[in-house]
């Protein structure tokens, strides 16, 4: 059963990456009375922005998953040793994968994975703050759950629900704050209906024009909106883009009611400067949410 939850994010750029990627690296108060049951977690499914992004807050639904759901909901299931470890990110560790077994899914004979951080804080007495940096180490074997996340700015593949399998020791699996109680988690996942089915990255990416030379007319038919665009103060900036609040002019295309109000879009690194009029064609990254993003690489055009 589907539960509300309202995570604190004490900085933008976690706001804007839990939605860009559907991943939450931030500090979050949760209700885990419905993950108790064996193999059950918690499983971020969507969110939305719920105030002013000023304030940070975002409002977030989650499901208590089991493993088999994990299994279910995952793109590609490997066994690899990580060969390489770049831990120089805030945000997430990232891992080189030397693939061993494909168990679901295709991928090439190595992978880029990356492992967010996450940290949990019950709004119960009962419950205590799990940290849930996962122990990988180089040289070493796992089994990795992972989604693959595209958006216009950037593609790539992350662990899905904190699952933690190492080959060498797999009385220690867990994932999220629960410990794996199977015996043989490779052999399980194998055996699983899981397997055959389709995961679910494509969900929490958001689509976009891929290609150079993108016709006007298919920018206007793929996009939300086509805005002409006053650029405000930057409110953040992260490795691929750089978000702006930004005054709506003019609606050529798209929700009227836009007129007038302040959105956030996510520009290209010096792609625009506060000040700056442009015409944009971009995607709404939620339905209800102040942030955009673009429809294209080719989706500002300066006035």
């Amino acid at each position: 059963m589907k539960k509300r939850i309202v995570m604190l994010a004490s900085l933008l750029i976690c706001a804007f990456m839990g939605v860009i990627a559907g991943l939450f690296v931030a500090k979050k108060v949760i209700n885990k009375n419905d993950a108790t049951s064996e193999n059950k977690g918690v499983s971020f499914e969507r969110c939305e922005y719920v105030s002013d992004m000023y304030d940070g807050i975002i409002e977030c639904e989650y499901i208590s998953a089991s493993f088999d759901e994990l299994i279910e909901d995952s793109d590609v299931i490997v066994k690899g040793q990580i060969i390489d470890v770049d831990r120089s990110n805030l945000l997430y560790d990232e891992y080189r994968i030397r693939i061993s077994n494909t168990i679901k899914g295709s991928c090439k004979e190595e992978l880029r994975i990356r492992n967010y951080h996450y940290s949990f804080v019950g709004n119960d007495e009962n419950v205590k703050t799990t940290s849930l940096v996962t122990d990988y180490k180089k040289d070493c074997e796992y089994i990795f759950l992972v989604q693959y996340i595209s958006n216009v700015y950037e593609q790539y593949y992350t662990i899905l629900g904190n699952v933690f399998i190492d080959v060498a020791a797999p009385q220690n699996s867990t994932f999220f704050d629960k410990r794996l109680e199977i015996e043989n988690p490779e052999l399980y996942i194998e055996k699983s209906e899981g397997v055959k089915k389709e995961g679910k990255g494509i969900t929490l990416s958001i689509p976009y024009l891929d290609g150079e030379k993108i016709s006007e007319q298919d920018l206007i038919d793929f996009s939300d909106a086509v805005l002409e665009i006053d650029i405000s103060d930057i409110a953040t900036k992260v490795k691929t883009s750089e978000i702006y609040w930004c005054k709506v002019i003019d609606v050529i295309d798209g929700n009227a009611d836009l007129n007038n109000k302040r959105i956030m879009i996510a520009f290209f690194p010096g792609d625009v400067k506060s000040g700056d009029r442009c015409k944009v064609y971009v995607k709404q990254t939620v339905e209800g949410s102040v942030l955009y993003t673009l429809s294209s690489k080719n989706s500002v055009v300066s006035l």
